[in-house]
C-alpha cells in the first residue's frame, strides 16, 4: 500500500512537472500598453500580439503609463501617479505582486519612459522639472536604490543597447544620439530644429544594429529606422500620426501608437512590407506599447504566481 501511494504521488508529480516544462515554461511574446478603456483613467494592460485577450496587467488605482518589461520577463517598471507623466517609477514583481518604488518625487518632476539594463539590475530614465527643463538621465539600481547620473546633458528617453551595456541611445533634440561612455554620436543627421523634423523616442532593435524612432513635427509624425552604419534613415509609416515605436523580441515587427481615423490605437508593422495593422481598434486612448516576453516561470499577470513547490508539497500530503 505504501509503495503504491508513493508511486502514485511520483507519477502525479511527474505529470505536473512535464506539463510545466512542456507548456507553462515556454516564453511567449505579448504587448503591454496603456489604455483608458475601462474608466477613462490610463492603466496598464496586456494583450496578444493580434490584439486579442486584453487584460489588466496591474490592479493599481493611480494613473499608470510607460511600462517596460525586464529582460527575464518577470518584472515590469512603470510610472504611477496622480498626473500622467509626473508619477514615480515603480517596479512590480509579477511572481509575487511586490511593488518597489524607485523614486519619490510626488509629481514635482516629470519622468520619461523607464527602461531596463540588459542584465535587469538597473532602470534608467530622464527627468525634467515643472518648467520642462531636461535634467540628466538617471540610472537606479533596483535592489539598492542607488542613483547614478549619466555624465551627459540634454537627454530624453534614454534606452540601453540590448547587446552593449555601455551604450545608450537617446533623444538629443532634434537628433537621436548614441553614447558609449566616451563618445556622443548623432544618428539621423538632423541638426537645426527650425524648419526640420525632430527625432523622438528611439528604440533599439534586438540585435543592437538599428534604431526605430518617431520623426517629424507635432501633428505629422512617422516611424523611421536608422542603422549604426551611417546610412540615411528611412520611413516605414506614412500616416503622419505614428509615435512611440518598440521592436518585437524577434526583430521582425515594430509596435507603435497611431491616431489614424481619429482614435489612438496600437498598430504593428513589418518593416519593408507596408502592412500596417491596427490591433486594438478601440475608441479609448491606447498608447505606449511595449513588447512583453513572458518569463521562464508560470506567471499570472495580476501578480499571482503558480507555486511549483507548493504543488509538490500538497501532492505529497495526500
Amino acid at each position: 500500500m505504501l509503495a503504491e501511494r508513493v508511486g502514485r504521488r511520483a507519477m502525479v508529480a511527474g505529470l505536473v512537472w512535464a506539463t510545466l516544462t512542456s507548456t507553462a515554461l515556454v516564453t511567449r511574446a505579448e504587448i503591454a500598453f496603456t489604455s483608458t478603456r475601462d474608466d477613462g483613467v490610463p492603466r496598464l494592460y496586456l494583450m496578444n500580439d493580434d490584439g486579442s485577450d486584453v487584460r489588466r496587467l496591474t490592479e493599481d488605482e493611480a494613473k499608470e503609463v510607460y511600462t517596460a518589461a525586464s529582460p527575464d520577463g518577470l518584472r515590469i517598471v512603470f510610472l504611477r501617479g496622480k498626473e500622467e507623466g509626473r508619477g514615480d517609477a515603480v517596479v512590480r514583481n509579477l511572481r509575487t505582486g511586490r511593488l518597489t518604488q524607485l523614486t519619490h518625487h510626488n509629481g514635482l518632476v516629470r519622468l520619461t519612459r523607464p527602461t531596463w539594463s540588459p542584465d535587469g539590475n538597473s532602470v534608467m530614465f530622464a527627468e525634467s522639472d515643472k518648467a520642462n527643463r531636461r535634467l540628466p538621465a538617471i540610472q537606479i539600481d533596483v535592489r539598492s536604490g542607488v542613483e547614478t547620473e549619466l555624465p551627459i546633458d540634454f537627454v530624453f528617453d534614454p534606452m540601453w543597447s540590448p547587446v552593449d551595456p555601455n551604450m545608450i541611445v537617446y533623444d538629443s533634440f532634434p537628433d537621436i544620439s548614441t553614447y558609449d561612455g566616451n563618445e556622443i554620436r548623432n544618428l539621423t543627421g538632423i541638426r537645426d530644429p527650425v524648419g526640420n523634423p525632430h527625432a523622438h523616442v528611439p528604440s533599439w532593435s534586438p540585435d543592437g544594429r538599428s534604431v526605430a524612432f518617431a520623426v517629424g513635427d507635432i501633428g505629422n509624425l512617422n516611424i523611421g529606422i536608422v542603422g549604426l552604419d551611417g546610412e540615411p534613415y528611412r520611413l516605414v509609416t506614412r500616416s503622419g500620426k505614428a509615435y512611440f515605436p518598440i521592436w518585437s523580441p524577434s526583430g521582425d515587427q515594430i509596435a507603435y501608437m497611431d491616431g489614424t481615423g481619429g482614435d489612438q490605437n496600437i498598430w504593428i508593422i513589418t518593416p519593408g512590407h507596408k502592412n500596417e495593422l491596427n490591433i486594438t481598434n478601440h475608441p479609448a486612448i491606447d498608447s505606449y506599447p511595449w513588447w512583453f516576453e513572458m518569463g521562464n516561470l508560470p506567471v499570472n499577470p495580476s501578480g499571482m504566481a503558480l507555486s511549483v513547490w507548493g504543488w509538490f508539497k500538497k501532492i505529497g500530503r495526500e
